[in-house]
């Protein structure tokens, strides 16, 4: 078998160099007859020599793979149970199912339905739910703190309770009032007017 491989490969490569040596000489015979010069006569001969012992070794070639061809035919026809056991296993697919989707399912996965958990109450319901829980506040209360919606009145009434619960302290010297004053009478005597954030100025 490796003597077989070295005698392929060793013609391969002579084949080859042959095919190369007719190129050289097609070109140099092609050249003489566009020049109108005399060819030498053994220049012709071993182009076509050479041209035939190539074509000789392309027909053995072809001729050895008929010859391994005829065997396997041959082979085929003597033992057809073995050559049947030497086939590979044609390996049987699942067959395919077909997917089909219908309309149907198709508009209840847009529009719901058939889901589950339906809503329980409006939307009117769920933010009364809401601020009942304390979570979000009563709109009510949210419009009083709103500066956009308080008017002058609104202004005057809130200054007068705010002043009135200061009278109420000092009356009744509330702990935490008397505590913020003397905290703030303090601060004044550590702190001279214009103290703060000078912008680095001395």
């Amino acid at each position: 078998m490796a003597r077989t491989r070295a005698q392929k490969i060793a013609r391969f490569k002579e084949q080859k160099d042959l095919e190369g040596e007719i190129e050289n000489l097609r070109k140099v015979i092609n050249k003489s007859k566009e020049d109108d010069t005399c060819l030498d006569d053994e220049l012709i001969r071993n182009y076509y020599l050479k041209l035939i012992n190539s074509n000789v070794s392309k027909c053995v070639d072809e001729i050895e793979c008929l010859m391994s061809e005829k065997q396997i035919v041959k082979f085929k026809k003597d033992h057809p149970d073995e050559y049947e056991a030497r086939k590979k296993p044609q390996f049987k697919s699942k067959p395919m199912t077909p997917i089909i989707i219908t309309k149907d399912e198709l508009q209840k996965k847009v529009f719901g339905a058939g889901y589950p958990s339906l809503p329980k109450y409006t939307v009117q319901e769920f933010y009364e739910q809401r601020v009942r829980d304390g979570i979000w506040q009563a709109p009510s209360d949210s419009n009083t703190r709103c500066l956009q919606t308080r008017t002058p009145e609104m202004e005057e009434a809130a200054k007068e309770q705010e002043d009135e619960e200061k009278e109420t302290k000092m009356e009744e010297d509330d702990p935490e009032e008397l505590a913020r004053l003397r905290a703030k009478d303090e601060f004044k005597d550590t702190h001279k007017r214009g103290f703060g954030n000078r912008y680095n100025r001395s």
